[in-house]
């Protein structure tokens, strides 16, 4: 069994330059209490497809999928996505709660035909301005080291990295 090498990724919303638009065809808006099952599969997409989470994916499905159906459930607000025309091609779920270790439920999830296209950067700064809005001053995202998000993505924004040991419980369930 191998332990997941994590980093934590800490957002000054105060300081950070979020401004910026959304280029067309995209948009990006709060997703609806009907879209929760497309949500689910975005975001299943999205791991189980990239290799850099493949091996891990399993372990954390049931966790990540749990958290869905509880924002849902508590309200979909906390719920971007993105969409090009009217398909759903990226998602992001929040959680707002300034405690919360992780307010990146998530992270920017996009279907793998429309990556690299700059859409993960652009909907981690909508969800850092959403956060934003709700109150929060700072902001925190867990990832994998070595993945995407972590050598790229996650960076913007002015985002600060430290390594993140989990308690023994989180660690447990993030073993592969």
């Amino acid at each position: 069994m191998t332990l997941i090498s994590w980093l934590r990724f800490q957002w000054n919303l105060t300081t950070s330059e979020l401004a910026g638009e959304i280029p067309a065809p995209f948009q990006i808006r709060s997703a609806t209490a009907e879209e929760e099952t497309f949500v689910h599969q975005v975001v299943n997409s999205s791991f189980s497809i990239d290799g850099s989470w493949a091996d891990a994916w399993k372990s954390l499905k049931l966790n990540i999928e749990q958290g869905i159906t509880d924002c849902f459930e508590q309200k979909a607000g906390d719920c971007l996505v993105i969409t090009h025309g009217t398909r759903i091609i990226g998602t992001s779920v929040l959680d707002p709660d300034p405690s919360a270790e992780n307010n990146l439920l998530t992270g920017p999830c996009i279907l793998h035909e429309y990556r690299s296209r700059g859409l993960g950067s652009l909907l981690l700064r909508e969800s850092l301005k959403r956060l934003k809005e709700k109150g929060l001053e700072k902001a925190y995202g867990l990832t994998r080291e070595r993945t995407m998000a972590a050598r790229f993505v996650y960076r913007k924004f002015a985002g600060v990295s430290a390594p993140y040991e989990s308690g023994p419980e989180l660690a447990a369930r993030l073993t592969i």
